[in-house]
């Protein structure tokens, strides 16, 4: 499997605090078989799942996903590090790739 841009994050922080700036994160991604599918999930840096934000979910050639920074529950994520896994698979071969990016969820203590 090759991911062009496995994902891209637009920047390494951003602070969902309704102030008008940074207050969602941008996560990219580009594939090269438009029949893959996908799952793009957030984790803290505890390896809790906070938030997916697609399961199973045709990838196409490119897209664009937006996080506001909430939870499961719709309550913002806590601040701190947390992690944007994206898995890749192509089920007519049976493979699968993960990639890791690290982003920080800001915010006033």
């Amino acid at each position: 499997i090759n991911v062009v841009d496995n994902p891209n994050i637009q920047a390494n922080s951003f602070s969902p605090d309704e102030d008008g700036f940074q207050d969602a994160l941008l996560i990219t991604y580009e594939v090269n078989d438009p029949t893959l599918l996908g799952d793009l999930e957030v984790y803290d840096d505890k390896g809790r799942l906070v938030k997916t934000l697609f399961k199973d979910h045709l990838l196409g050639a490119e897209g664009t996903v937006k996080w506001d920074g909430s939870n499961e529950e719709g309550k913002k994520a806590s601040i701190g590090p947390h992690i944007i896994y994206f898995s890749v698979f192509n089920v007519n071969e049976a493979t699968s790739k993960v990639t890791r990016k690290v982003v920080t969820v800001a915010g006033q203590l």
